[in-house]
C-alpha cells in the first residue's frame, strides 16, 4: 500500500484503518514497551495515533 511505502520517509497517507490511540484507556493496554513494539513493527511511521 501507499503507506507502506511512503512511511518510512516520513510521509503519511490519509486513510481509514484501525489503530491504538494513546488515550487513558490506550495506555491500559499498551504501556508496556515490549508489548507496545509487536504492534507498532506493523505501523509504517512506527508510532500510535
Amino acid at each position: 500500500t501507499m503507506a507502506l511505502e511512503l512511511g518510512p520517509h516520513k510521509i503519511r497517507v490519509n486513510s481509514v484503518n484501525p489503530t491504538v490511540v494513546m488515550t487513558a484507556m490506550g495506555k491500559l493496554g499498551w504501556d508496556d514497551p515490549k508489548k507496545a513494539r509487536t504492534m507498532l513493527d506493523k505501523i509504517p511511521l512506527g508510532r500510535f495515533a
